[in-house]
Parts: C-alpha cells; sequence; structure tokens
C-alpha cells in the first residue's frame, strides 16, 4: 500500500492534522468502516496480535501498549456470505458522515440538495434555465462502491477504500458542500447551512450526535485540544508551513488549515485542496464556546496542477481577505 510519504509513528491526533498523514487516516478509517460498537469488541473479533507475514503488513498499528493486525478477507468491515462492505450503514463513518454532515457514503439517487432557505431556492430556483447555474450539488463519500463486485477483495479495496484514503475519484463533495462541512465542524452544529440571504437568523443549535458511551465534554476536548490543535500547527510547523511564513503575525485572528491532495500516483500532476479559517476567537482554549464565536472560512481548489499547492496566490487571496472592509464590518459587528 503507497501511503506517499512516512511520517514515523502518530501518537497523537493533533500530528495526524498537522501532518495530514495518509497511513493514520488508513488506519482510522479502517476502524470506521466497522459496524458501530466498542472498539475492544472490533480489535479482539477481527484483528490479530501478532504479525500473519514475515514482512510489512498493512494495516498495523498499536492502541493502548497492543499491536495489532488485520487479517484474511473474512475479516474486513461488513463480511457477509463472501463479500465486504466498507460503506455499511451502520458503520461508525457512515453514521458520522450522514448524521452530522449531511454527507453520503453511497449513491442517493439525486444528483443535488434542496435549497437550505425559501430565500436561496427564490433567488436560483429558476437558474436551470440560465447557462453557468449549478443546483446544491450533493455531497458523495461513495465507500459503498455499489458498482463494484464486492466477492472480489481487490476490486472493493481500490473502490470502497483506498480511494477514499488517497482522495481519488470516489470522494466527490463539491467546494460548497465542504463550505458548509467546516462550518458545522466549527460551530459544532448540525443545523448550520450556508445562505445568501442577508436578513437570516442564527439557526437553533442542534449537537452533533456522539455515541451514549462518549461524555460529550470529553468530546468537544478532543475536537478544541486535538483537531484544531492540529489545523493551527499545520500552519506554522506542518504541511502549511510554507504559507504560514508567508502570513503576518495573525493578531487579533486565529488561523487554521487544513491540507488536502486528491489523485493517485501522478508525480507532475496532482488536484490540491485548501481549508483556511479565520477566527475571532482561539478554538484551541479549552474554555472556548463553540456556540459563540465569529469565523471566515475560504476554500482553495486546484485540479490537476502542479504537485504542491500554490501557496503565493493563496498567501494573496488571504490578505486581500483581512483587508476588506467587508470582512473588517463582520468580525466586528
Amino acid at each position: 500500500y503507497d501511503f506517499e510519504n512516512y511520517n514515523g509513528p502518530i501518537n497523537k491526533v493533533s500530528e495526524y492534522f498537522r501532518l495530514s498523514d495518509n497511513y493514520y487516516h488508513s488506519n482510522i478509517l479502517l476502524l470506521g468502516s466497522y459496524p458501530r460498537q466498542d472498539l475492544s469488541r472490533i480489535l479482539t473479533r477481527y484483528f490479530a496480535t501478532n504479525n500473519p507475514d514475515p514482512g510489512l503488513h498493512w494495516p498495523y498499528f498499536t492502541y493502548q501498549g497492543q499491536s495489532y493486525w488485520l487479517n484474511g478477507f473474512e475479516n474486513w468491515p461488513g463480511y457477509l456470505n463472501g463479500k465486504a462492505d466498507f460503506g455499511s450503514d451502520s458503520s461508525f463513518t457512515s453514521i458520522g458522515l450522514n448524521n452530522n454532515y449531511g454527507i453520503y457514503t453511497k449513491f442517493a439517487g439525486k444528483s443535488f440538495d434542496k435549497f437550505e432557505s425559501t430565500y436561496d431556492s427564490t433567488l436560483f430556483g429558476d437558474a436551470y434555465r440560465k447557462s453557468g447555474f449549478i443546483l446544491p450539488e450533493y455531497g458523495l463519500w461513495d465507500q459503498q462502491a455499489t458498482q463494484m463486485d464486492h466477492h472480489k477483495p481487490n476490486e472493493l479495496f481500490m473502490a470502497g477504500f483506498r480511494g477514499h484514503v488517497k482522495g481519488s475519484s470516489q470522494v466527490m463533495v463539491p467546494p460548497l458542500k465542504m463550505l458548509d462541512a467546516y462550518g458545522k465542524l466549527i460551530t459544532q452544529n448540525r443545523n448550520y447551512s450556508l445562505t445568501l440571504n442577508p436578513y437570516a437568523l442564527p439557526t437553533t443549535f442542534s449537537p452533533f450526535e456522539v455515541n451514549a458511551d462518549i461524555v460529550y465534554n470529553n468530546y468537544l476536548s478532543i475536537i478544541r485540544e486535538n483537531v484544531f490543535t492540529g489545523m493551527h500547527d499545520a500552519l506554522y510547523k506542518g504541511t502549511a508551513a510554507r504559507l504560514g511564513l508567508m502570513l503576518k503575525d495573525a493578531d487579533p485572528y486565529y488561523f487554521y488549515a487544513k491540507t488536502g491532495t486528491t489523485g493517485d500516483n501522478e508525480a507532475k500532476t496532482k488536484s490540491k485542496l485548501f481549508t483556511f479559517i479565520i477566527s475571532s476567537k482561539d478554538i484551541r482554549d479549552p474554555a472556548f464556546n463553540f456556540r459563540n464565536n465569529k469565523f471566515y472560512t475560504i476554500y482553495f481548489t486546484s485540479q490537476n496542477g502542479p504537485a504542491k499547492q500554490n501557496e503565493e496566490f493563496q498567501a494573496a487571496v488571504i490578505k486581500y481577505v483581512l483587508q476588506s472592509g467587508v470582512f473588517k464590518k463582520y468580525m466586528k459587528e
């Protein structure tokens, strides 16, 4: 399995985000592809504690001092009667993406979502008659791979798992949906949505669905002190560090970033994704209140371009936004 870069052992969630580590991501996604249940049961039932091969064998990870390997097709997620399924409706990933972000893990029998508000529907409702307008595309993380033969491990692995780690064509989350998802993450509000309505009122707060066995405040601490710490560190000593050098002191704002790459092994051309968040408060602060913060999210995409982020362009856009009157007025209102 080609993970592009080996960053050494990743022992903290923040390090995963700082380095955008594909190997860590692959193991987390694998565990998240099993039907939701106690982690100890997954490890005991499906994983071996001894390496089944003499050489390097993926997946391999250590949890609470014990090493684990996956051995055999019959232990893959969703295995039943000779078929496996990475995108089961009952998996951690499917439940989390669908219930918290409105992102599907299988084809939903449609090509777009409804507008979130009557205002937007009225504004764009007749757009299909005009060139250049697109209805809201629904976000698809096609992990169920319904077009593939689930009896064949190689086909299923490529279409239902590997492409999702590498960011290949199975990941079809449009830019608008990405901004919407980041807004949900930053606010921890499932009802957060994008609108062009200048008179829109704040949506009713609906917290993320979290397993009943998890203490909700502990979960919020992980988001603050691990996820957003990693996104902050990515900008200054991680995958976006070159951009970080081009930006002046963030005061009075706080910056967070997440880089992404789509495509397989083409060395010269890749599609690069990048999210940049400007926050009025420090989300890493243990006392941070997700319900009371102003933020601004910028999402960059570069299709089939050079295999690097265009930091000069990104820095110019970010500086332009920071200096704009609209941005300053919004952040100070």
